[in-house]
């Protein structure tokens, strides 16, 4: 049975691209766990309804604004395209995910639009890594996002109470992702690359 068991051997027989999203992959979900985990003991009923609710919007409205943006990238640059691609998507999926924070700001969840910018950033980032095939880049950038999470989100908490949560997300988010704004320094553009793409 001990054999059926020996999950680091298994998963060290696995090959090195599938081995490193995995791990990535299962380390990722044992922080979000263990988040979960952590506020249902901390937490009142209430509160813990309201924070999986606004975090379960935040995450649902950037997922919305991404409108395929990370396929279109995973899918085209291991066929050789240039950074003019990533660019632009990045570029637009910002613009997006800017128009639906500027709209939050007239409801009283108002204060997630800092996730929602994060996670459409950590989810290009992810596809690009994955387009390129840099497996161990995108299993990094997985546990440095969620163990940021966790541990900020739980040392906010402390000093900011419920808002500080969000601000630990929000930060993990945009400092794992910082990658996703290089190219708008300079700008990189090119709206014909997209529509060729969709055609």
């Amino acid at each position: 049975m001990a054999k059926f068991l020996n999950i680091p051997s298994i998963l060290k027989s696995l090959k090195q691209d599938v081995y490193y999203v995995t791990v990535g992959g299962i380390i990722g979900v044992i922080f979000i766990s263990a988040f979960w985990l952590v506020w249902a003991n901390i937490m009142g009923e209430k509160d813990y309804g309201f924070l999986g609710f606004t975090i379960s919007f935040a995450y649902l409205a950037a997922n919305l604004t991404l409108i395929g943006f990370p396929i279109t990238i995973t899918t085209f640059i291991p066929k050789g395209e240039n950074g003019n691609l990533v660019g632009t998507a990045n570029l637009l999926v910002f613009l997006t995910g800017i128009s639906v924070v500027i709209a939050l700001l007239f409801t009283n969840l108002f204060f997630i639009g800092g996730i929602i910018l994060g996670e459409i950033a950590f989810q290009m980032v992810l596809a690009e890594f994955l387009g390129k095939k840099d497996y161990k880049k995108f299993m990094i950038l997985i546990i440095i996002c969620r163990a940021g999470q966790f541990v900020l989100a739980l040392i906010f908490y402390f000093i900011w109470g419920m808002m500080g949560i969000f601000a630990g997300f929000t930060l993990a988010l945009l400092f794992s992702s910082s990658r996703f704004f290089r190219y708008f320094f300079p700008p990189t553009f090119n709206l014909q690359i997209i529509k060729e793409k969709i055609n």
